[in-house]
C-alpha cells in the first residue's frame, strides 16, 4: 500500500468532531481515514504498514484508534483510523460510504442519507495534504496475508500452534539448579503477575513444579512497559553450547547481487513462536512464580 501525498492550496472540506475536539478534512478521493499520533502513540512500535509519499517518502503509522465521532447529524459514527504521520485527520471515501454520508458542495453541508439532517462544514484554504491509497499487486503482500497470524495482533487471542517440527533444545550438564525470588517493587509485581497470566492464556507458558528455578527479572522496554525476563546464568553455566557453521559474510552478500527488493518483518513474539523441546521445558521456570516456556 502506498500513498500519494500531494500539498495543494485547494480549497477543502473541514467538518468537526464535538466529542475530539478535531477537525477532519474530507477527502472523497482518499481510501484511508487516518488521525495524527499522539505523544504516547509515537513512542509506540511503529506498525507494518507503511505509507508512502509520491516522492519515496515513508510515512510511519502507529496501528490504529477507534473514535466515535460526533459530527452534527445526530447519532455517532464509530470507525478505526489509522495513526499515521500526518498533519491532521482525514475522513476518507470509504467511511462516507459506509455511512451514506453525501457531501452537497453548493449548500456546503454534509447529509445523511439514512436520517435526512445535514451538518455545515467549513471550507479550509491551507495547504493540507491528500492521501491516496494505491492497491500494489506484489508477491510479498500475498504471502504476508496467508501468514497473517504470526504479524497481526495476537494480544487479542492465544498464539497459534505453528506447524513445523522445529523445538529449541537445551542440554545441560550436572544438577538442577534454583535460585530464591528475588522480590519485586509493586509496580513490577503487579506487571508481572499480568503478562504471565497474558503468557498463559495465549499458550506460551504453564504452571510448573519444576526443580528448576531462575530469578524473574523485570526490565523496562522504550514505551514505558515492562518486559519480564530470567536471570539464566546459572544455567547458562551447565548449558552445552550450540556449534555450527556460518556462512562467510561475503558469500551471503554476493547473493544480493540484482537484487532490488528488500524487507524486513519484525514477528509478533518470535521467540515464542518456536517451541521448547519437551524434556527441556521444566529448566526455563522462572521464580516467583514457577511457570514454563510451553
Amino acid at each position: 500500500m502506498a500513498a500519494d501525498v500531494k500539498g495543494q492550496n485547494n480549497c477543502r472540506l473541514v467538518i468537526h468532531d464535538r466529542p475530539s475536539g478535531l477537525n477532519f478534512l474530507v477527502d472523497t478521493g482518499a481510501d484511508i481515514s487516518v488521525v495524527p499520533p499522539s505523544s504516547a502513540e509515537r513512542c509506540k512500535p511503529k506498525s507494518l504498514l507503511n505509507l508512502l509519499a509520491a516522492n519515496g517518502t515513508k510515512i510511519n503509522t502507529y496501528g490504529t484508534r477507534n473514535l466515535s465521532l460526533n459530527i452534527g447529524l445526530r447519532r455517532i459514527f464509530p470507525w478505526s483510523f489509522i495513526i499515521a504521520d500526518v498533519s491532521r485527520p482525514i475522513l476518507d471515501a470509504d467511511f462516507l460510504t459506509h455511512y451514506g454520508i453525501i457531501i452537497d458542495l453548493k449548500s456546503k453541508c454534509l447529509k445523511d442519507q439514512q436520517t435526512t439532517l445535514t451538518s455545515t462544514f467549513k471550507i479550509s484554504t491551507d495547504n493540507t495534504p491528500s492521501i491516496t491509497a494505491l492497491k500494489l499487486s506484489l508477491n510479498f503482500n500475498d504471502l504476508i496475508r496467508e501468514y497473517n497470524d504470526i504479524f497481526d495482533d495476537v494480544e487479542r487471542s492465544p498464539i497459534k500452534v505453528q506447524s513445523h517440527n522445529v523445538t529449541h533444545v537445551i542440554q545441560a550438564k550436572g544438577p538442577p539448579v534454583g535460585a530464591r525470588a528475588r522480590r519485586l517493587a509493586p509496580d513490577k509485581l503487579i506487571a508481572a503477575k499480568q503478562e504471565f497470566q497474558n503468557l498463559i492464556h495465549k499458550g506460551i507458558c504453564s504452571p510448573s513444579t519444576s526443580c528448576w528455578a531462575s530469578p524473574l527479572v523485570m526490565v523496562k522496554k522504550s514505551d514505558g512497559s515492562w518486559r519480564p525476563c530470567g536471570d539464566y546464568r546459572a544455567l547458562n553455566a551447565q548449558t552445552i553450547p550450540d556449534k555450527y557453521p556460518i556462512r562467510h559474510i561475503y558469500d551471503f552478500t554476493s547473493y544480493l547481487h540484482g537484487k532490488t527488493v528488500f524487507t524486513t518483518l519484525d514477528l509478533k513474539r518470535a521467540y515464542h513462536q518456536v517451541p521448547m523441546h519437551e524434556e527441556d521445558k521444566q529448566k526455563t521456570a522462572n521464580n516467583p512464580f514457577w511457570f514454563i516456556s510451553i
